[in-house]
């Protein structure tokens, strides 16, 4: 069983992979202001996809900085 999936807002369906679609409203007002790409530092990062506020961002090709003091966690993002 999965506790934690992908979530769908918005009329384009959005998907978000973060807890409360925190990413998806940072990519509105980003894009409201006119920043079409951006770079990020994610403090607490978690995981690459679960739970994540930056891995919408990721996947549509923008990139940033993931620290995770969890050595455990942190071997999850690989060379990414």
């Amino acid at each position: 069983m999965k506790l934690f999936r992908k979530k769908s807002f918005g009329p384009r369906k959005e998907c978000s992979y973060s807890q409360m679609g925190e990413d998806i409203i940072m990519q509105y007002i980003l894009r409201a202001i006119g920043m079409k790409s951006w770079t990020w530092l994610d403090i607490g990062a978690y995981d690459p996809d679960v739970l994540s506020n930056t891995a919408l961002w990721y996947k549509n090709g923008m990139r940033g900085i993931n620290v995770e003091a969890n050595p455990k966690l942190i071997l999850n993002f690989g060379s990414r």
